[in-house]
């Protein structure tokens, strides 16, 4: 696979998690030249892979980004968020929900892998999967008809289903966080499970890796005040960090230096 290929591939796989992205961000990311950024993004928009709008990248629905790819996106970044909620977030018999997303579905990883006794409710099939691994785990889904598109059961069935339930801990995940828009995400239909989740926990707390920091999808999930908790990793920009610092969130900076350092909640 040459260069360019492998543009291509990260580009498909950063539009599966965030849909929106802007040239600079994006050539910032690839480590390459906004000329040639725009060479491939006339390329891969003849191929009915993107859309390009004035001075950004859309996701296309035609095009066949892999689930697989999303999940290397911020990879390390993820396992770093993943190993502080088991580190220092969970103990034995909490009661917790876990959102759609890779950044969950690597927390449900760590969790597996873990000597945790922990109750779990997701209305995510792949993450329920994950979790199936560890027999000291209580795994709770919903009801409702399946989304493949988004791993989500989110009927109005599942809904029902949250009203009913109390759990510790809302583990929610994003597409874009940013001090006056909020925490954002790009369909509308992933907005009444998590607005009605929030209401049923004692603590919600936002997972997402530092690329979403400083972004805005179409869909607002609610203020940066609404939540108990931002875990981030610590590799964001210092004007990244200096946005988040200005508000009166409850953040916590992930270290991606200890990724994979033993845990003495990991199971060995």
């Amino acid at each position: 696979m040459n260069k360019r290929q492998v543009r291509h591939q990260k580009i498909q796989a950063l539009l599966v998690e965030r849909q929106l992205i802007g040239v600079r961000e994006l050539a910032q990311i690839l480590g390459c030249s906004e000329a040639t950024l725009r060479n491939d993004l006339r390329e891969m928009e003849k191929s009915s892979l993107i859309k390009r709008s004035h001075g950004g990248v859309l996701s296309n629905s035609e095009a066949d980004s892999s689930h697989d790819e999303a999940l290397e996106v911020q990879k390390n970044e993820k396992k770093a968020i993943a190993q502080y909620v088991v580190d220092h977030i969970l103990k034995n018999n909490d009661t917790i929900v876990l959102d759609t997303g890779t950044t969950t579905l690597i927390l449900a990883e760590y969790i597996s892998k873990s000597s945790l006794e922990l109750n779990i409710v997701t209305n995510s099939i792949e993450t329920a999967s994950i979790l199936t691994k560890n027999k000291k785990l209580v795994i709770i889904v919903p009801g409702g008809e399946y989304d493949s598109h988004l791993d989500t059961l989110d009927t109005s069935e599942s809904v029902e289903f949250y009203k009913k339930i109390h759990a510790d801990y809302y583990f929610m995940t994003c597409n874009g966080i940013d001090p006056k828009d909020g925490f954002t995400v790009p369909y509308t239909k992933m907005i009444p499970i998590k607005q009605v989740i929030r209401n049923q926990v004692t603590s919600t707390i936002v997972l997402a890796d530092s690329s979403k920091i400083g972004q805005v999808t179409t869909r607002k999930i609610c203020g940066l005040n609404e939540v108990d908790m931002l875990i981030v990793d610590n590799g964001c920009t210092e004007i990244q960090k200096k946005s988040l610092l200005e508000t009166d969130l409850d953040i916590r900076f992930a270290q991606m230096e200890k990724v994979g350092v033993y845990s003495q909640s990991m199971e060995l």
